[in-house]
């Protein structure tokens, strides 16, 4: 909730003064906080490339530019320029999970440096995902997705969504995951409701976008 309101308040005064974005100041250590957040969450690849350098949120272009500097290096930089800055005094109460997890950062310096490197390593995997995915016809044969590795097939099953108007934000891995399920099992229902209320059909070894609407589809 909070997060949605923060990104409102930057949308609306970008608008307000006719700029192009926002720029925030996530720094290397908040990236790490936030892969190993995710990491005990039980997140996938995808989840573990964490945050981007580029990136548009709901419309809001955003831009990360200290990612890849250590929040120390930050600080002796202000020393250096006499430049004074404030400390949230909520950063250190205990009863927050982040706060616990930038503790034990803390005292395990070499971890930071390891979870750098994971979520590097899940976004060259994510890059790799998008630059490979096949761009689906319409309609397609399932054998077409039935024929690639999982994470290929969801990633160009998502494309397939996305580029017939379902929500970027709303295909997840099992929305996609349905699709290719679709593709690949036979017994699996032939006609299925999908974000961007999309009712997907497979037919004689094809699926397809059903055109014919459907007051009971799903938003």
């Amino acid at each position: 909730r909070f997060r949605a309101g923060r990104l409102e308040l930057f949308k609306q005064t970008v608008t307000a003064h006719q700029l192009t974005g926002v720029i925030l100041a996530h720094h290397a250590d908040d990236q790490a906080e936030t892969i190993l957040h995710r990491l005990l969450r039980g997140a996938g690849p995808a989840s573990l490339s964490a945050m981007s350098p580029r990136a548009t949120v709901a419309g809001l272009r955003i831009l990360r530019p200290l990612l890849a500097i250590r929040s120390a290096g930050l600080r002796e930089f202000l020393d250096e320029i006499a430049q004074p800055w404030r400390e949230d005094s909520s950063n250190r109460s205990t009863k927050y999970l982040r706060n616990q997890l930038r503790i034990i950062l803390t005292e395990n310096p070499p971890l930071t440096q390891s979870l750098l490197h994971l979520g590097k390593t899940c976004r060259q995997l994510q890059k790799w995902l998008t630059q490979t995915a096949l761009h689906l016809g319409e309609p397609f044969p399932v054998a077409t997705l039935a024929t690639l590795p999982t994470p290929l097939a969801r990633r160009s099953a998502g494309r397939w969504l996305a580029e017939r108007g379902s929500p970027i934000d709303q295909l997840n891995s099992i929305v996609c995951d349905r699709l290719v399920t679709m593709a690949t099992d036979a017994a699996s229902p032939s006609r299925q409701h999908f974000p961007g209320k999309l009712l997907i059909r497979r037919r004689q070894g094809l699926i397809f976008v059903d055109p014919q609407k459907d007051s009971a589809l799903n938003p």
